[in-house]
């Protein structure tokens, strides 16, 4: 069982805050008291290191499409750390970008479906862990990220890039080998505008001052900064969508994460935060039996700048967000599109700190 978590002293009353990012509302409630709730932590965990039906292992590269990036193994450059291919099931299509036929009403409710959809493997292995993954491993998966955002732009149909990780079956992911999805969009949904519009606005009324870089100076003072080195900070947000949410992003102002992530050395320094974040949180939340146990179920989010604005001067300032999953979703949650957490995150950011 994780272990006690001390909640801070505001009568276990709840409270509601609103994320400067979003705008969309948390509910702290300590009142339900914390505990893993319906999600299975141990589901990838005695997984064997290749599988003959994983298309993602090493050796079962002619069962995926094409291939579009690959970062070959330092030690056996026959072999390969990373790579990317095409979705076999987008969620987008590249090609047809028809509108469909709708009465007259619904017109201006529609949007085009072209887009790209990619894979990007993060390891040959059927088993790895992020976590226990070497920095320069976790670089790697960055680095040809970063190609792809590069490639995709080429395409003037594209406005937005945006890539995430579902890990665990309760996260959503169809496969068990560990791996990203890169996204190219023509239409950029609302929740990812409004990190824009905000950031934009924000930027427009203060003299260009940046929202970002505002923000994560205000969580270091508030307590709940848990890590950081010459180039990224790592915090538990002010208002998280999770308990043991943590976002990592540059300390400086970058707005595009490729360009920022180019140096090698940058992209270690990235790597290390983000490994140290994940550790931190697995022996929390698993305690002793950490190093058994494949990883906590968990989404990552990379937010970064349009393409239209990746210049430097741009207001955007990319970020990641590591979401582990704790609970599942109920009707308040679905219904209202208001997370609800049982814990202070400046609690959770001690806890973290003092790992």
């Amino acid at each position: 069982m994780p272990r006690k978590i001390d909640i801070i002293n505001d009568g276990n009353r709840p409270r509601r805050r609103i994320n400067p990012l979003t705008g969309q509302s948390v509910l702290i409630s300590p009142q339900r008291g914390f505990k893993l709730k319906d999600i299975n932590v141990t589901a990838y965990s005695g997984l064997p290191e290749l599988s003959a039906s994983c298309p993602f292992c090493l050796g079962n590269e002619e069962q995926t499409p094409r291939e579009l990036i690959r970062v070959a193994n330092p030690s056996d450059p026959e072999k390969w750390l990373v790579r990317g291919f095409s979705n076999a099931n987008p969620l987008c299509a590249i090609e047809d970008g028809r509108l469909e036929e709708v009465p007259d009403f619904f017109k201006e409710h529609r949007a085009s479906g072209v887009g790209a959809s990619e894979i990007i493997v993060e390891s040959p292995s059927h088993n790895n862990c992020l976590s226990c993954s070497s920095e320069e491993e976790i670089a790697a998966i960055f680095q040809a990220m970063a190609a792809r955002y590069w490639d995709l732009k080429c395409d003037p149909r594209f406005k937005w890039f945006y890539a995430f990780k579902n890990y665990g079956p309760d996260a959503g992911a169809s496969l068990p080998h560990p791996h990203w999805q890169n996204e190219a969009w023509e239409f950029v949904p609302s929740l990812i505008y409004e990190r824009w519009r905000r950031m934009k606005e924000y930027f427009a009324s203060k003299n260009k001052e940046c929202l970002f870089c505002r923000l994560w100076q205000e969580e270091k003072r508030a307590g709940r900064m848990v890590f950081e080195n010459d180039n990224f900070v790592a915090f538990v947000p002010y208002a998280p969508a999770e308990t043991h949410q943590v976002t990592i992003a540059p300390k400086e102002h970058s707005p595009c994460f490729a360009s920022y992530l180019q140096n090698k050395n940058v992209a270690l320094l990235f790597a290390k935060i983000l490994k140290e974040i994940m550790r931190k949180v697995k022996i929390v939340l698993q305690e002793e039996k950490w190093q058994e146990l494949s990883d906590l179920p968990h989404h990552f989010y990379l937010f970064t700048a349009p393409y239209f604005a990746d210049e430097a001067d741009s207001p955007y300032h990319w970020h990641l967000e590591f979401k582990p999953l704790t609970t599942k979703k109920a009707g308040h949650e679905r219904g209202t599109g208001e997370d609800v957490i049982s814990v202070y995150p400046e609690a959770i950011a001690k806890i973290l700190r003092d790992i």
